[in-house]
Protein backbone atom coordinates (compact mmCIF):
# COMPACT_ATOMS: atom_id res chain seq x y z
CA UNK A 1 0.00 0.00 0.00
CA UNK A 2 1.56 3.39 -1.30
CA UNK A 3 0.22 6.60 -0.55
CA UNK A 4 -1.30 9.66 -2.33
CA UNK A 5 1.49 12.16 -3.23
CA UNK A 6 0.03 15.73 -1.70
CA UNK A 7 0.92 19.11 -0.88
CA UNK A 8 0.10 20.59 2.39
CA UNK A 9 -3.66 21.78 2.27
CA UNK A 10 -2.98 24.63 4.64
CA UNK A 11 0.72 26.32 3.27
CA UNK A 12 3.14 27.76 5.80
CA UNK A 13 3.55 31.80 5.77
CA UNK A 14 6.18 32.58 3.90
CA UNK A 15 8.43 35.41 4.53
CA UNK A 16 8.50 38.14 1.91
CA UNK A 17 12.01 38.16 -0.28
CA UNK A 18 12.23 34.30 0.60
CA UNK A 19 11.58 32.33 -2.99
CA UNK A 20 11.88 28.82 -3.26
CA UNK A 21 15.66 29.48 -4.97
CA UNK A 22 16.93 31.73 -2.10
CA UNK A 23 15.71 28.73 0.47
CA UNK A 24 17.37 26.26 -1.54
CA UNK A 25 20.75 28.13 -1.68
CA UNK A 26 20.93 28.73 2.10
CA UNK A 27 19.67 25.13 2.81
CA UNK A 28 22.36 24.37 0.35
CA UNK A 29 25.12 26.44 2.38
CA UNK A 30 24.39 24.58 5.14
CA UNK A 31 24.00 21.28 3.84
CA UNK A 32 27.81 22.16 1.73
CA UNK A 33 29.60 22.40 5.50
CA UNK A 34 28.02 19.31 7.10
CA UNK A 35 29.44 17.08 4.13
CA UNK A 36 32.29 18.81 4.16
CA UNK A 37 33.30 17.83 7.49
CA UNK A 38 32.85 14.37 6.81
CA UNK A 39 33.94 13.82 3.62
CA UNK A 40 37.28 15.77 5.13
CA UNK A 41 37.10 14.07 8.16
CA UNK A 42 37.54 10.92 5.99
CA UNK A 43 40.67 11.42 4.46
CA UNK A 44 42.42 12.03 7.73
CA UNK A 45 41.71 8.74 9.11
CA UNK A 46 44.59 7.27 8.55
CA UNK A 47 46.81 10.02 9.90
CA UNK A 48 44.56 9.72 13.31
CA UNK A 49 44.80 6.26 13.71
CA UNK A 50 48.53 6.52 13.56
CA UNK A 51 48.31 9.82 16.29
CA UNK A 52 46.49 7.70 18.08
CA UNK A 53 47.54 4.01 17.91
CA UNK A 54 44.45 2.28 16.97
CA UNK A 55 43.28 -0.09 14.59
CA UNK A 56 41.12 0.02 11.35
CA UNK A 57 37.98 -0.95 13.25
CA UNK A 58 38.78 0.94 16.40
CA UNK A 59 39.24 3.52 14.37
CA UNK A 60 35.75 3.49 12.24
CA UNK A 61 34.13 4.26 14.99
CA UNK A 62 34.99 7.72 14.40
CA UNK A 63 32.87 7.37 11.42
CA UNK A 64 29.90 4.31 12.87
CA UNK A 65 29.76 6.16 16.33
CA UNK A 66 29.06 9.39 14.65
CA UNK A 67 26.78 8.38 11.96
CA UNK A 68 24.76 5.85 14.82
CA UNK A 69 23.84 9.54 16.51
CA UNK A 70 23.45 11.51 13.37
CA UNK A 71 21.09 8.68 12.43
CA UNK A 72 18.79 8.86 15.81
CA UNK A 73 18.98 12.21 15.80
CA UNK A 74 17.70 13.20 12.21
CA UNK A 75 14.79 11.56 13.17
CA UNK A 76 14.13 13.53 16.38
CA UNK A 77 15.17 17.28 14.33
CA UNK A 78 11.86 15.99 12.02
CA UNK A 79 9.64 15.11 14.75
CA UNK A 80 10.23 18.26 16.26
CA UNK A 81 10.45 20.28 13.18
CA UNK A 82 6.59 18.62 12.75
CA UNK A 83 5.68 19.59 15.86
CA UNK A 84 7.17 22.98 17.04
CA UNK A 85 8.65 24.54 13.66
CA UNK A 86 11.40 23.90 11.23
CA UNK A 87 13.42 27.13 11.28
CA UNK A 88 14.21 27.12 15.42
CA UNK A 89 15.68 23.62 15.59
CA UNK A 90 17.77 24.20 12.62
CA UNK A 91 19.48 27.09 14.36
CA UNK A 92 19.78 24.99 17.44
CA UNK A 93 21.33 21.88 15.22
CA UNK A 94 24.14 24.36 14.08
CA UNK A 95 24.91 25.76 17.23
CA UNK A 96 25.27 22.20 18.81
CA UNK A 97 27.13 21.31 15.65
CA UNK A 98 29.85 24.68 15.87
CA UNK A 99 30.54 23.51 19.58
CA UNK A 100 31.05 20.07 19.40
CA UNK A 101 33.53 21.00 16.20
CA UNK A 102 35.86 23.21 18.26
CA UNK A 103 35.50 20.36 21.25
CA UNK A 104 36.81 17.79 18.60
CA UNK A 105 39.76 20.28 18.00
CA UNK A 106 40.92 20.63 20.95
CA UNK A 107 40.69 16.54 22.32
CA UNK A 108 43.63 15.35 23.34
CA UNK A 109 42.90 11.39 23.42
CA UNK A 110 41.13 8.78 20.74
CA UNK A 111 38.48 8.45 23.44
CA UNK A 112 37.63 12.26 24.19
CA UNK A 113 37.98 12.82 20.00
CA UNK A 114 35.11 10.02 19.80
CA UNK A 115 33.12 11.82 22.31
CA UNK A 116 33.06 15.42 20.51
CA UNK A 117 31.89 13.83 17.58
CA UNK A 118 29.06 12.41 18.73
CA UNK A 119 28.30 15.57 20.16
CA UNK A 120 29.18 17.10 16.69
CA UNK A 121 26.72 14.83 15.40
CA UNK A 122 23.72 15.77 17.54
CA UNK A 123 23.77 18.77 15.94
CA UNK A 124 24.59 18.39 12.46
CA UNK A 125 21.82 15.90 11.74
CA UNK A 126 19.61 18.81 11.87
CA UNK A 127 20.92 20.06 9.08
CA UNK A 128 20.12 17.24 6.46
CA UNK A 129 16.59 16.87 8.24
CA UNK A 130 15.27 20.17 8.63
CA UNK A 131 16.78 21.30 5.59
CA UNK A 132 14.88 18.62 3.57
CA UNK A 133 12.11 19.27 4.82
CA UNK A 134 12.71 22.66 4.40
CA UNK A 135 12.49 22.41 0.72
CA UNK A 136 9.77 19.89 0.58
CA UNK A 137 7.42 22.59 2.23
CA UNK A 138 8.34 25.97 -0.01
CA UNK A 139 8.81 23.67 -3.49
CA UNK A 140 6.15 22.24 -5.35
CA UNK A 141 6.09 18.49 -6.20
CA UNK A 142 6.39 19.55 -9.81
CA UNK A 143 9.68 21.26 -9.29
CA UNK A 144 11.12 19.22 -6.53
CA UNK A 145 13.64 17.01 -8.15
CA UNK A 146 15.26 19.39 -9.66
CA UNK A 147 15.50 21.19 -6.30
CA UNK A 148 16.88 18.17 -4.70
CA UNK A 149 18.98 17.58 -7.85
CA UNK A 150 20.55 20.94 -7.04
CA UNK A 151 21.13 19.84 -3.33
CA UNK A 152 23.02 16.97 -4.47
CA UNK A 153 25.23 18.61 -7.05
CA UNK A 154 26.43 20.50 -3.45
CA UNK A 155 26.91 17.01 -1.65
CA UNK A 156 28.83 16.12 -4.27
CA UNK A 157 30.60 19.57 -4.55
CA UNK A 158 31.58 19.16 -0.80
CA UNK A 159 32.53 15.66 -1.09
CA UNK A 160 34.68 16.42 -3.64
CA UNK A 161 36.39 19.76 -2.50
CA UNK A 162 36.80 17.96 1.39
CA UNK A 163 39.56 15.15 0.41
CA UNK A 164 41.48 18.01 -1.63
CA UNK A 165 41.19 20.27 1.33
CA UNK A 166 41.62 18.12 4.42
CA UNK A 167 44.35 16.60 3.08
CA UNK A 168 46.57 19.71 2.36
CA UNK A 169 45.45 21.10 5.40
CA UNK A 170 46.16 17.77 7.36
CA UNK A 171 49.47 17.62 5.47
CA UNK A 172 50.71 21.34 5.73
CA UNK A 173 49.20 22.18 9.08
CA UNK A 174 46.92 19.45 11.38
CA UNK A 175 43.98 17.01 10.88
CA UNK A 176 42.91 19.40 14.15
CA UNK A 177 42.41 22.26 11.65
CA UNK A 178 39.35 20.42 9.73
CA UNK A 179 37.04 21.59 12.57
CA UNK A 180 37.37 25.26 12.36
CA UNK A 181 35.01 24.75 9.21
CA UNK A 182 32.23 23.36 9.96
CA UNK A 183 32.60 25.15 13.54
CA UNK A 184 32.43 29.01 11.30
CA UNK A 185 29.01 27.79 9.97
CA UNK A 186 27.47 29.35 13.27
CA UNK A 187 28.40 32.83 11.56
CA UNK A 188 25.44 31.99 8.81
CA UNK A 189 22.55 31.56 11.47
CA UNK A 190 21.83 35.37 11.08
CA UNK A 191 21.50 35.39 7.74
CA UNK A 192 19.12 32.29 8.07
CA UNK A 193 16.86 34.03 11.15
CA UNK A 194 16.06 36.59 8.48
CA UNK A 195 15.69 34.96 5.29
CA UNK A 196 14.04 31.25 5.75
CA UNK A 197 10.32 30.87 6.05
CA UNK A 198 9.14 30.38 9.77
CA UNK A 199 7.52 26.72 8.43
CA UNK A 200 5.46 26.63 12.11
CA UNK A 201 4.61 22.92 13.30
CA UNK A 202 1.36 21.70 14.20
CA UNK A 203 1.55 21.13 17.75
CA UNK A 204 -0.21 17.76 17.72
CA UNK A 205 1.38 14.55 19.05
CA UNK A 206 4.24 14.20 20.91
CA UNK A 207 7.96 12.84 20.87
CA UNK A 208 8.61 9.58 21.66
CA UNK A 209 11.79 9.71 23.76
CA UNK A 210 12.19 5.97 24.86
CA UNK A 211 11.46 4.82 21.45
CA UNK A 212 13.98 6.67 20.05
CA UNK A 213 16.67 5.45 22.45
CA UNK A 214 15.39 1.88 22.15
CA UNK A 215 16.32 2.33 18.18
CA UNK A 216 19.61 3.92 19.17
CA UNK A 217 20.66 0.87 21.74
CA UNK A 218 19.42 -1.82 18.99
CA UNK A 219 21.56 -0.50 16.36
CA UNK A 220 24.73 0.38 18.52
CA UNK A 221 24.07 -2.98 20.28
CA UNK A 222 24.75 -4.39 17.24
CA UNK A 223 27.42 -2.41 15.64
CA UNK A 224 29.21 -2.75 18.90
CA UNK A 225 28.94 -6.68 18.39
CA UNK A 226 29.76 -6.80 14.95
CA UNK A 227 33.09 -4.50 15.55
CA UNK A 228 34.30 -6.79 18.47
CA UNK A 229 33.44 -10.26 16.74
CA UNK A 230 36.74 -10.37 14.84
CA UNK A 231 39.31 -9.47 17.36
CA UNK A 232 37.45 -10.66 20.58
CA UNK A 233 35.46 -13.83 19.78
CA UNK A 234 31.81 -14.87 19.35
CA UNK A 235 31.93 -15.93 23.13
CA UNK A 236 33.43 -13.04 24.39
CA UNK A 237 31.26 -10.89 26.41
CA UNK A 238 31.73 -7.65 24.97
CA UNK A 239 30.48 -9.07 21.81
CA UNK A 240 27.36 -11.32 23.43
CA UNK A 241 26.28 -8.25 25.89
CA UNK A 242 25.61 -5.66 23.27
CA UNK A 243 24.16 -8.92 21.21
CA UNK A 244 21.81 -9.20 23.98
CA UNK A 245 20.87 -5.56 24.16
CA UNK A 246 20.33 -5.26 20.06
CA UNK A 247 17.79 -8.45 20.87
CA UNK A 248 16.14 -6.79 24.14
CA UNK A 249 15.83 -3.15 22.62
CA UNK A 250 14.39 -4.21 19.10
CA UNK A 251 11.88 -6.13 20.93
CA UNK A 252 10.88 -3.59 23.16
CA UNK A 253 10.87 -1.70 20.05
CA UNK A 254 8.59 -3.50 18.01
CA UNK A 255 6.31 -3.93 21.00
CA UNK A 256 6.10 0.05 21.38
CA UNK A 257 5.27 0.23 17.60
CA UNK A 258 2.14 -1.86 17.93
CA UNK A 259 1.22 -0.22 21.03
CA UNK A 260 1.85 3.09 20.38
CA UNK A 261 0.11 5.41 17.36
CA UNK A 262 2.69 8.11 17.41
CA UNK A 263 5.94 6.20 18.29
CA UNK A 264 9.54 7.30 17.40
CA UNK A 265 8.86 5.20 13.98
CA UNK A 266 5.57 5.51 13.27
CA UNK A 267 2.91 2.37 12.03
CA UNK A 268 1.46 4.63 9.68
CA UNK A 269 4.77 5.02 7.44
CA UNK A 270 5.59 0.95 8.35
CA UNK A 271 2.11 0.28 6.93
CA UNK A 272 3.56 2.06 3.22
CA UNK A 273 5.05 -0.33 1.08
CA UNK A 274 6.78 1.93 -1.34
CA UNK A 275 8.66 3.59 1.69
CA UNK A 276 9.70 1.03 3.61
CA UNK A 277 10.92 -0.19 0.19
CA UNK A 278 12.55 3.19 -0.17
CA UNK A 279 14.36 2.85 3.22
CA UNK A 280 15.62 -0.80 2.38
CA UNK A 281 17.05 0.44 -0.85
CA UNK A 282 18.39 3.31 1.35
CA UNK A 283 20.69 1.00 2.76
CA UNK A 284 21.91 -0.84 0.77
CA UNK A 285 22.58 2.27 -1.75
CA UNK A 286 24.68 3.93 1.31
CA UNK A 287 26.30 0.89 2.44
CA UNK A 288 27.85 0.98 -0.86
CA UNK A 289 28.83 4.52 -0.99
CA UNK A 290 29.17 5.88 2.30
CA UNK A 291 31.53 2.61 3.28
CA UNK A 292 33.38 3.19 0.07
CA UNK A 293 34.30 6.48 0.67
CA UNK A 294 35.57 6.00 4.28
CA UNK A 295 37.58 2.80 3.25
CA UNK A 296 38.96 3.95 0.00
CA UNK A 297 41.28 5.85 2.03
CA UNK A 298 42.27 3.42 4.29
CA UNK A 299 43.60 1.26 0.94
CA UNK A 300 44.92 3.98 -0.55
CA UNK A 301 47.29 4.16 2.57
CA UNK A 302 47.38 1.18 3.37
CA UNK A 303 48.04 -0.92 -0.45
CA UNK A 304 49.00 2.21 -2.69
CA UNK A 305 50.92 4.09 0.10
CA UNK A 306 49.92 7.43 -1.14
CA UNK A 307 50.53 10.28 1.27
CA UNK A 308 47.46 12.11 2.99
CA UNK A 309 47.87 15.40 1.17
CA UNK A 310 47.14 12.98 -1.92
CA UNK A 311 44.78 11.04 -1.33
CA UNK A 312 42.20 13.43 -1.73
CA UNK A 313 42.89 14.34 -5.55
CA UNK A 314 42.68 10.44 -6.36
CA UNK A 315 39.32 10.62 -4.58
CA UNK A 316 38.48 14.12 -6.19
CA UNK A 317 37.32 12.50 -9.88
CA UNK A 318 34.63 10.46 -7.55
CA UNK A 319 33.19 13.54 -6.12
CA UNK A 320 33.31 15.81 -9.38
CA UNK A 321 30.96 12.83 -11.05
CA UNK A 322 28.53 12.76 -8.03
CA UNK A 323 28.36 16.68 -8.12
CA UNK A 324 28.23 17.01 -12.15
CA UNK A 325 24.92 14.09 -11.55
CA UNK A 326 23.41 14.90 -9.03
CA UNK A 327 21.49 17.76 -11.00
CA UNK A 328 21.41 15.57 -14.14
CA UNK A 329 19.21 12.89 -11.54
CA UNK A 330 16.62 15.46 -10.37
CA UNK A 331 15.58 16.64 -13.82
CA UNK A 332 15.52 13.11 -15.03
CA UNK A 333 13.04 12.08 -12.02
CA UNK A 334 10.85 15.35 -12.95
CA UNK A 335 10.86 14.63 -16.40
CA UNK A 336 10.36 10.68 -16.38
CA UNK A 337 9.94 9.80 -13.07
CA UNK A 338 12.03 8.64 -10.28
CA UNK A 339 12.67 5.12 -10.65
CA UNK A 340 14.42 5.65 -13.99
CA UNK A 341 17.51 7.72 -12.58
CA UNK A 342 17.33 5.75 -9.37
CA UNK A 343 18.11 2.04 -11.19
CA UNK A 344 20.88 3.88 -13.24
CA UNK A 345 22.62 4.80 -10.14
CA UNK A 346 22.35 2.01 -8.44
CA UNK A 347 23.67 -0.20 -11.58
CA UNK A 348 26.36 2.30 -11.03
CA UNK A 349 27.00 1.33 -7.40
CA UNK A 350 27.04 -2.30 -8.39
CA UNK A 351 29.62 -1.64 -11.74
CA UNK A 352 32.02 0.56 -9.62
CA UNK A 353 32.06 -2.37 -6.20
CA UNK A 354 32.61 -4.99 -8.28
CA UNK A 355 35.66 -3.44 -10.41
CA UNK A 356 37.23 -2.29 -7.96
CA UNK A 357 36.90 -5.19 -6.11
CA UNK A 358 38.18 -7.45 -8.79
CA UNK A 359 40.78 -4.80 -9.92
CA UNK A 360 41.28 -1.76 -7.89
CA UNK A 361 42.74 -2.99 -4.77
CA UNK A 362 45.47 -4.39 -6.31
CA UNK A 363 45.86 -1.52 -8.93
CA UNK A 364 47.20 2.28 -8.89
CA UNK A 365 46.00 4.76 -7.75
CA UNK A 366 44.93 6.23 -10.88
CA UNK A 367 42.63 3.02 -11.32
CA UNK A 368 41.46 3.56 -7.92
CA UNK A 369 40.47 7.23 -9.25
CA UNK A 370 38.79 5.83 -12.34
CA UNK A 371 36.75 2.84 -10.86
CA UNK A 372 36.12 5.13 -8.17
CA UNK A 373 33.86 8.03 -10.43
CA UNK A 374 31.16 4.69 -10.76
CA UNK A 375 30.74 4.87 -6.26
CA UNK A 376 30.65 9.19 -6.74
CA UNK A 377 27.98 8.47 -10.27
CA UNK A 378 26.07 6.02 -8.44
CA UNK A 379 25.34 8.38 -5.48
CA UNK A 380 25.25 11.55 -7.92
CA UNK A 381 22.47 9.72 -9.81
CA UNK A 382 20.29 7.60 -7.39
CA UNK A 383 20.38 10.04 -4.14
CA UNK A 384 18.34 13.11 -5.07
CA UNK A 385 15.61 10.47 -6.96
CA UNK A 386 15.31 8.87 -4.11
CA UNK A 387 14.87 11.76 -1.72
CA UNK A 388 12.12 13.17 -4.65
CA UNK A 389 10.08 9.66 -4.29
CA UNK A 390 9.94 10.12 -0.40
CA UNK A 391 8.11 13.22 -0.86
CA UNK A 392 6.12 11.92 -3.59
CA UNK A 393 4.77 8.53 -1.33
CA UNK A 394 3.76 10.54 1.86
CA UNK A 395 1.61 13.70 2.24
CA UNK A 396 3.33 16.43 3.10
CA UNK A 397 1.84 16.37 6.45
CA UNK A 398 4.41 13.21 7.27
CA UNK A 399 7.19 14.52 5.23
CA UNK A 400 9.16 15.54 8.68
CA UNK A 401 9.02 12.44 10.07
CA UNK A 402 9.08 10.92 6.60
CA UNK A 403 12.42 12.34 5.73
CA UNK A 404 13.90 12.45 9.03
CA UNK A 405 13.75 8.49 9.05
CA UNK A 406 14.97 8.01 5.69
CA UNK A 407 18.22 10.37 6.74
CA UNK A 408 18.53 7.85 9.79
CA UNK A 409 18.19 4.68 7.27
CA UNK A 410 20.84 6.71 4.97
CA UNK A 411 23.21 6.59 7.97
CA UNK A 412 22.70 3.57 9.64
CA UNK A 413 23.45 2.08 5.95
CA UNK A 414 26.83 3.95 6.10
CA UNK A 415 27.15 2.68 9.52
CA UNK A 416 26.75 -1.19 8.71
CA UNK A 417 29.09 -0.71 5.63
CA UNK A 418 31.69 0.78 7.44
CA UNK A 419 31.95 -1.11 10.35
CA UNK A 420 31.05 -4.67 8.10
CA UNK A 421 33.94 -3.75 6.01
CA UNK A 422 36.65 -2.23 8.75
CA UNK A 423 35.96 -5.59 10.18
CA UNK A 424 36.68 -7.63 7.07
CA UNK A 425 39.76 -5.68 6.40
CA UNK A 426 40.89 -6.93 9.86
CA UNK A 427 39.77 -10.37 9.68
CA UNK A 428 41.44 -10.94 6.28
CA UNK A 429 44.97 -8.82 6.58
CA UNK A 430 47.52 -10.86 5.95
CA UNK A 431 45.45 -13.10 3.56
CA UNK A 432 46.27 -13.90 0.22
CA UNK A 433 43.46 -15.33 -1.77
CA UNK A 434 40.06 -13.17 -1.89
CA UNK A 435 36.97 -14.59 -1.96
CA UNK A 436 35.99 -12.92 -5.14
CA UNK A 437 37.54 -15.70 -7.42
CA UNK A 438 38.43 -12.85 -10.24
CA UNK A 439 40.71 -11.41 -7.83
CA UNK A 440 44.65 -11.05 -7.84
CA UNK A 441 47.20 -9.60 -6.11
CA UNK A 442 47.60 -7.34 -3.20
CA UNK A 443 45.03 -5.95 -1.14
CA UNK A 444 42.97 -9.32 -0.02
CA UNK A 445 41.40 -7.67 2.32
CA UNK A 446 39.78 -4.50 0.84
CA UNK A 447 38.62 -6.59 -2.42
CA UNK A 448 36.67 -9.08 -0.19
CA UNK A 449 35.57 -5.86 1.42
CA UNK A 450 34.20 -4.43 -1.80
CA UNK A 451 32.35 -7.43 -2.47
CA UNK A 452 30.14 -7.32 0.18
CA UNK A 453 28.76 -3.71 -0.67
CA UNK A 454 28.62 -5.17 -4.41
CA UNK A 455 25.93 -7.88 -2.69
CA UNK A 456 24.52 -4.91 -0.74
CA UNK A 457 23.91 -2.57 -4.05
CA UNK A 458 22.99 -5.62 -6.35
CA UNK A 459 19.81 -6.21 -3.51
CA UNK A 460 18.88 -2.15 -3.51
CA UNK A 461 18.78 -2.78 -7.48
CA UNK A 462 16.49 -5.52 -7.30
CA UNK A 463 14.03 -3.41 -4.79
CA UNK A 464 13.38 -0.75 -6.98
CA UNK A 465 11.67 -3.16 -9.61
CA UNK A 466 8.82 -3.61 -6.69
CA UNK A 467 8.75 0.14 -6.60
CA UNK A 468 5.50 2.33 -7.28
CA UNK A 469 6.17 5.96 -6.94
CA UNK A 470 4.29 8.52 -9.20
CA UNK A 471 5.25 9.87 -12.56
CA UNK A 472 5.35 13.28 -13.88
CA UNK A 473 1.62 13.56 -14.59
CA UNK A 474 0.49 10.72 -13.11
CA UNK A 475 -3.12 10.77 -11.64
CA UNK A 476 -2.84 10.59 -8.03
CA UNK A 477 -6.23 8.27 -7.46
CA UNK A 478 -3.45 5.65 -8.51
CA UNK A 479 -1.62 6.21 -5.31
CA UNK A 480 -4.32 5.95 -2.50
CA UNK A 481 -3.72 7.83 1.02
CA UNK A 482 -3.58 5.87 4.27
CA UNK A 483 -6.49 6.19 6.19
CA UNK A 484 -5.02 8.90 8.39
CA UNK A 485 -2.49 10.50 8.56
CA UNK A 486 0.52 10.70 11.86
CA UNK A 487 -0.56 13.85 12.50
CA UNK A 488 -4.44 13.39 12.66
CA UNK A 489 -3.96 9.70 14.69
CA UNK A 490 -4.76 9.74 18.11
CA UNK A 491 -2.04 8.69 20.18
CA UNK A 492 -2.29 5.51 22.32
CA UNK A 493 -0.07 5.60 25.35
CA UNK A 494 1.67 2.51 27.11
Amino acid sequence: MSSEPQEDPAQPERRSGSPEMLVVLLVSACTFTSVLSTTMFNVVLPEIGRDFDVTPSTLGWLFTGYSLVFAVSTTFYGRLGDLYGIRRFLIIGIGIFSIGSALAALALTFELLLAARIFQATGAAAIPALGTATIFRVVPAKRRGTAMGYMSAVIGTGAGLGPVIGGLLAEFVSWRALFLIPGSLVLITPVLLRLLPRLEGTGRGSLDIYGGALVGASIGGLLIAVTNLERLGATSPAVLGPFAVFVVAMGLLIRRIRNREDSFIPRVLLANTNYVLLGVTAVGMTMTAMGSMVTLPLLLDAVQGIPVGQIGIVMLPSAVASAILGPVGGKLADRFGSAVPLRIGLGSLVIGAFAISTFGTSGSALLVAVLGMFIGSGMGLAGAPLLNSVSLVLPSSQSGMGIGLIHMVFLMGGSFGVAFKTVIIDAREGATTSVNLLHSGEGVAFADSFLLVFFASMIALFLTTRLRVPKPGEEPEEFPAPSQSAGEAEPQRN
